[in-house]
């Protein structure tokens, strides 16, 4: 594969990414991931090889518009995790508020049959 095919490729995989974060398909964005990964990998074995190679004017177009849709998952992956930590945090509230009183409910259910029994 080329250079020129790799970035554009990357650009490619990039916005699918970005449409996977924004409809929420985390799996298919983590398969993306690992997809770029590996073109990434490409792109330095072929600087590596050619080493007075400079990315022309289109294909560092590419990589910019990559690179600010790769700022905005972060962000939004960032983002998504508070919520996450936040949400799990205040169902672990809800648990032990939930353990406190079944305590209690357990015991009123004993005093409640005792004196019905009793009459």
């Amino acid at each position: 594969m080329s250079i020129r095919q790799i970035v554009e490729e990357i650009g490619f995989v990039t916005n699918q990414m970005y449409n996977a974060f924004e409809s929420e398909n985390y799996e298919e964005m983590e398969k993306l991931l690992e997809t770029r990964q590996n073109l990434f990998l490409q792109a330095d074995e072929y600087m590596r090889e050619n080493p007075g190679f400079q990315y022309d004017a289109g294909q560092k177009e590419i990589l910019a518009q990559s690179l600010s849709l790769d700022r905005k998952l972060a962000a939004g992956l960032k983002e998504n995790l508070a919520v996450n930590s936040i949400a799990r945090n205040e169902l672990k509230e809800r648990s032990r508020a939930t353990e406190g009183y079944s305590s209690y409910q357990n015991q009123t259910s004993g005093a409640f049959l005792d004196l019905k029994i009793g009459r």
